[in-house]
């Protein structure tokens, strides 16, 4: 009984201190279901993507976190000396929202423009987190010029969760694109 007496305190001895250097764990400030990624002020055709996330059964989900980066509207994530807001992505446009309890997401932002020289669609990358699973998945217009038939066939298909979608312009110019995303990628 005394040697398990001796190692408690022993430990206490050891881990006390270091645990009172340890800083306390903060959450995360409560997230909105809307985020501006790209100021008013920020050249190019303003946008508007709206949508939802939806779980594998179907019901739609609460509180999902979705990032949202992208290009500027000359194709360049993140200009020659400049920092961005996250450093797990060198995007200076990004965004971190959490659908709200209908499911819902709103991102405001400016029009992505196409990688300098490449052939490769604008598109915005969206990160989806609910709990510990992951998803990755795109944003891309059904007008973009560098969308190929063969990407217009693989990246159309599944209706509301289809990876390209319909670009509709508002009668003050502002773009308008919605993009539901299925939980576990199914579409």
């Amino acid at each position: 009984m005394t040697r398990v007496v001796t190692r408690i305190q022993l430990l206490a001895l050891v881990c006390i201190p270091l645990l009172n250097r340890c800083s306390p764990a903060r959450a995360e400030p409560a997230l909105s279901s809307q985020v501006r990624i790209a100021s008013t002020s920020e050249p190019g055709t303003q946008l508007i993507v709206t949508g939802r996330v939806i779980g594998a059964d179907g019901a739609l989900k609460a509180g999902v976190i979705l990032e949202a980066h992208h290009t500027d509207a000359t194709g360049i994530y993140l200009a020659e000396g400049a920092t961005g807001p996250n450093p797990a992505v060198a995007a200076r446009l990004w965004g971190r929202l959490a659908t709200a309890a209908d499911g819902t997401y709103r991102i405001d932002t400016i029009r992505p423009g196409a990688y300098p020289g490449g052939s490769a669609p604008a598109h915005i990358h969206i990160h989806l987190r609910d709990g510990r699973k992951e998803q990755w998945e795109i944003l891309e217009f059904d007008d973009d010029p560098n969308l190929t038939p063969a990407i217009r066939a693989r990246d159309g298909a599944g209706g509301t969760f289809a990876t390209t979608r319909t670009v509709r312009r508002d009668p003050a110019g502002v773009l308008h694109v919605t993009r539901d995303f299925r939980l576990g990628g199914a579409r």
